[in-house]
């Protein structure tokens, strides 16, 4: 796995059975596959996400919005946006629901079943 030897510090780290995604002080997330260590694509935002399926993956691109993507086709799926900085990020076991805690202490469960 190529990382640009130092180029960037790693921030966030979500895993799925299938993917690891990791998210760098550049504001990115880059997916990778644990099958064989390629590189599977690349989003901007931070604090990754990804449902235990590992067909989702959220991410915070800039303080106080969410942007949910469907990792095989990395579409984004959805965008919320909150009063503040996100907390705290979770998804369900079953992948269908998201957890999500604010700065501020306010508490959402979002459906990831909809899309836009």
């Amino acid at each position: 796995m190529e990382t640009g030897k130092g180029s960037f510090r790693l921030r966030d780290v979500a895993v799925s059975a299938e993917r690891i995604a990791v998210s760098d002080n550049q504001n990115r997330t880059l997916v990778y596959s644990l099958a064989d260590g390629q590189q599977l694509g690349k989003v901007f935002g931070r604090g990754a996400a990804m449902s235990p399926n590992g067909k989702l993956l959220c991410v915070e691109p800039k303080e106080g919005t969410l942007e949910l993507y469907d990792v095989p086709s990395f579409e984004k799926r959805q965008q919320y946006s909150f009063g503040g900085r996100l907390s705290y990020i979770h998804f369900s076991p079953d992948s269908n629901r998201l957890f999500v805690l604010t700065a501020d202490q306010n508490v959402y469960v979002l459906d990831t079943t909809i899309k836009q």
